[in-house]
């Protein structure tokens, strides 16, 4: 399933000028030429190839369309008492005390590492 921070390359090997690699946005959307916002988030890319093409049938005539998931990583937020508090981006399932280590590990002077 394709989710926020995705990003997709789309190919029409008989429109190059409708070609993109984009980033599925907070909203779940992609923007594509001619067509603005589209629903991906949620989606397979074999879902997202199909409404694509239907929302494009009269603007291509051949109906082929490859759809890469480029990258498929997405937001942690760390807060609290770290060093450097922020959004990591991750590729792969995370611990909590991997992310934390990311932005810098715990801040000793006002964490509490004993609770």
């Amino acid at each position: 399933m394709l989710r926020e921070g995705d990003v997709v390359k789309l190919t029409f090997p008989g429109a190059p000028n409708l070609n993109a690699t984009t980033t599925i946005q907070r909203d779940g959307n992609i923007n594509l030429v001619f067509l603005g916002p589209v629903k991906a988030a949620g989606k397979k890319p074999l879902e997202l190839k199909q409404d694509v093409l239907q929302l494009y049938a009269d603007k291509v005539e051949s109906k082929e369309l490859n759809i890469e998931l480029v990258t498929d990583a997405f937001p942690v937020f760390v807060t609290g008492a770290v060093g450097r508090p922020g959004k990591v981006m991750s590729d792969h399932p995370m611990t909590v005390l991997q992310a934390v280590m990311e932005v810098g590990g715990p801040d000793y002077v006002r964490a509490n590492l004993k609770s």
